[in-house]
């Protein structure tokens, strides 16, 4: 299926000149739920994503993030969507994986649960697959996952 765009959606305060992207991974049998990492150092958890290197587009900037986050390289995308936030200077894409691989299969998963698990890279130290109807109430966020989150289920694109 091709990309479709959609445009900006005003929420909270613009970030600085600084351009970012990031990723709502939809996962699961019937892609109820999103993949978010916990960032080391902090209690807090995101999606993957970062800023915008120079003469990178948003798509290839979340590909670099994902990779950089995770340590894996983004599977092949099925559906893709994203909608334009702090007056367009970051971009959330809402995509899911094509075929219908349980994220387990992709990130190392803990003996208990196949819908979380550790990770050992320069910026994550965990993995967690939450159902979207629970992200609304999950406190430990980073800044702006909601604002994304809002704006893409504004759009539609958790239905």
């Amino acid at each position: 299926m091709s990309s479709r765009g959609y445009h900006s959606f005003a929420g909270g305060k613009p970030p600085k000149a600084k351009q970012a992207a990031h990723l709502f991974l939809r996962v699961g049998y019937h892609k109820k739920k999103v993949l978010l990492l916990k960032h080391k150092g902090s209690n807090l958890w995101g999606t993957p994503g970062g800023e915008v290197n120079g003469g990178e587009s948003f798509f290839d900037a979340m590909k670099r993030e994902f990779r950089e986050e995770t340590g894996i390289d983004l599977p092949s995308l099925a559906w893709k969507k994203w909608v334009d936030v702090y007056g367009g200077s970051t971009r959330i894409f809402v995509a899911e994986i094509k075929g219908n691989p349980i994220i387990s299969s992709l990130l190392p998963a803990t003996r208990t649960s196949d819908t979380r698990g550790n990770l050992n890279t320069r910026e994550t130290s965990a993995w967690e697959a939450v159902p979207i109807k629970d992200l609304e109430h999950k406190t430990n966020l980073r800044g702006g996952v909601m604002t994304g989150f809002w704006a893409a289920k504004k759009m539609g694109f958790f239905k």
